[in-house]
């Protein structure tokens, strides 16, 4: 997600984090069949997914509104990591409103329309929230139901990561606690939706969305 051979621009995980291992593995794949290979960001409004896109990119290519939501359809941004290209694809906040249910569906009729096959889904949420939503709920059922997993996949959430936002928020001394609880939370979350292996070996990583770089 950075160059870890740049200290400044690492962003605050826990040792041995997988999704390091997780992304890096998408590396090697995309030099060996020489492709590019493509992240789909999900979630709710609000949960910062255009600064998690910034993060990625490494500067800021997305518009972030903190007032109003930003990103009303889906948007490409193409970049490399270390010479292999890669494509974010960010999409409008899911169950941003409950009684809206024609509105996911637009967006989720864009996104099919447009996102024939992902490497990777990113489920993005914030760090420094206590609990599990209900409207976030709904937005990890919408994307069960309504996602359809890669060929010979069982399941959306089978290539997946979940990106806490706003890390910054946590205390340095809470990080590790709370990355846990909070992974454990949307894990449980997302286990009523497929099989519980696949939920519970989601792995998590946190992301200070202040920080472009």
């Amino acid at each position: 997600m950075t160059d870890t051979n740049d200290e400044s621009q690492e962003i605050k995980t826990p040792p041995q984090d997988k999704t390091s291992k997780k992304i890096s593995e998408y590396v090697l794949e995309g030099l060996a069949k020489n492709r590019r290979f493509k992240f789909l960001l999900v979630g709710r409004t609000g949960v910062g997914k255009s600064s998690t896109i910034n993060r990625l990119i490494g500067k800021e290519v997305a518009t972030v509104n903190d007032f109003e939501p930003e990103t009303v359809e889906v948007k490409e941004y193409n970049s490399d990591i270390d010479g292999v290209p890669f494509t974010v694809v960010d999409t409008p906040g899911l169950a941003d409103d409950l009684d809206e249910f024609r509105k996911d569906q637009k967006y989720l009729d864009s996104i099919r329309s447009q996102v024939k096959k992902i490497d990777c889904l990113f489920f993005v949420t914030r760090l420094d929230d206590t609990r599990v939503s209900r409207d976030e709920k709904q937005a990890i059922k919408v994307i069960s139901e309504e996602l359809e997993p890669n060929e010979g996949d069982s399941s959306i959430w089978e290539n997946s990561v979940i990106v806490f936002t706003f890390a910054n928020n946590v205390q340095s001394s809470k990080y590790s606690n709370t990355l846990e609880k909070r992974t454990k939370l949307i894990q449980k979350e997302i286990e009523k939706h497929t099989d519980s292996n696949i939920a519970n070996n989601i792995p998590s990583v946190g992301v200070d969305t202040n920080n472009p770089k």
